[in-house]
């Protein structure tokens, strides 16, 4: 056996305390096929005592600060017969690193619930500069439809910052502990009882576009964003408003990232009231428009005083505002 693995079923061990010896799913790591999984096991996750209790609406933080992990090494996930665990695992080195050197801790974070607003639960790594694993889909999960790492863009062209989307399909309860030697982050999660929450639009085949806002069938003023990331080609990405046939706006942003890890963007624009669709189209090394990658479809219904602040003529092309940073 390993010293790898050896340091990672010893690592676990606190998970293993009071989970019981029935297996009640493994641990699939992104970083192999999907037919295969990793040789750790998840045992009855969420039974141990060691990751305190179960909250929601809640903001957490912890990790090593000036710890010596800059980079997620891989994503895990586990689900048990009482919850849902991701597994963050971090290592230090860079793209050229392979594979990535252990890191006892984990990086400083924070943890935010925005699962109400945007369907997520959000781990701020500011340390983070790389990633050799960028998503994960953990397929049968009932709360989870995707993990991203992503970068936000920076003030006059810095790198910006990395946090890890957990993005939800249900509401849920959810507490985040560490585990070192070699440092991992685990955040367990359990299904609330509480109202639908939004789920964001995850769409594609090889690179993922996920739509955070508009929301599918929520109703927006005149004015509005969209959000999303991407980790298209050369960090570029087309976005068209339709209204019916008409295309309102045609625009091209660029993603914060698209080499190592996803890349966020942000454009602002407007549009007059009635039923729109933004699409998210992947240019190619060409320049030439593909078939559309993701869409949402929503309402827009504004004010006297927002008509007054879009145009006079709510039939033409609106202006729109790129608050992405290439």
């Amino acid at each position: 056996m390993s010293r790898r693995v050896l340091l990672l079923l010893a690592g676990l061990g606190l998970v293993a305390v009071a989970c019981g010896d029935d297996t009640a799913g493994e641990t699939t790591s992104s970083s192999t096929p999907p037919e295969e999984t990793s040789s750790t096991e998840v045992k009855e996750p969420c039974e141990d005592e060691a990751g305190g209790t179960f909250t929601e609406d809640q903001d957490l933080s912890g990790g090593t600060p000036g710890s010596p992990a800059t980079a997620v090494e891989d994503i895990r996930f586990g689900a048990g017969a009482s919850c849902e665990r991701v597994v963050i695992d971090f290592g230090t080195g860079g793209p050229l690193t392979d594979p990535l050197p252990e890191s006892d801790t984990i990086p400083a974070y924070g943890a935010i619930d925005e699962t109400e607003t945007v369907g997520r639960i959000r781990l701020d790594l500011p340390a983070l500069e790389w990633a050799k694993v960028a998503h994960f889909s953990p397929g049968e999960s009932e709360l989870v439809t995707g993990v991203f790492v992503v970068r936000r863009p920076g003030a006059n062209d810095a790198a910006g910052t990395v946090h890890i989307d957990i993005l939800l399909r249900a509401d849920v309860k959810w507490r985040t502990f560490e585990l070192q030697n070699p440092g991992r982050l685990v955040v367990d999660l359990i299904g609330s009882e509480d109202a639908e929450i939004p789920s964001p639009v995850i769409a594609g085949e090889q690179t993922f576009v996920v739509l955070i806002g508009p929301r599918a069938g929520a109703t927006v003023g005149t004015r509005f964003e969209i959000e999303g990331y991407a980790r298209p080609f050369e960090a570029s990405i087309a976005l068209r408003v339709l209204q019916g046939d008409d295309a309102v706006v045609e625009h091209v942003t660029s993603t914060a990232d698209y080499v190592s890890m996803y890349g966020d963007f942000s454009f602002t624009t407007t549009a007059p009231d009635g039923a729109t669709t933004v699409e998210a189209i992947e240019q190619d090394a060409a320049g030439e428009r593909p078939d559309v990658v993701a869409s949402v479809t929503f309402e827009v219904s504004g004010t006297a005083e927002d008509a007054a602040t879009t145009t006079s003529d709510t039939t033409a092309p609106a202006e729109a505002t790129d608050t992405t940073q290439s």
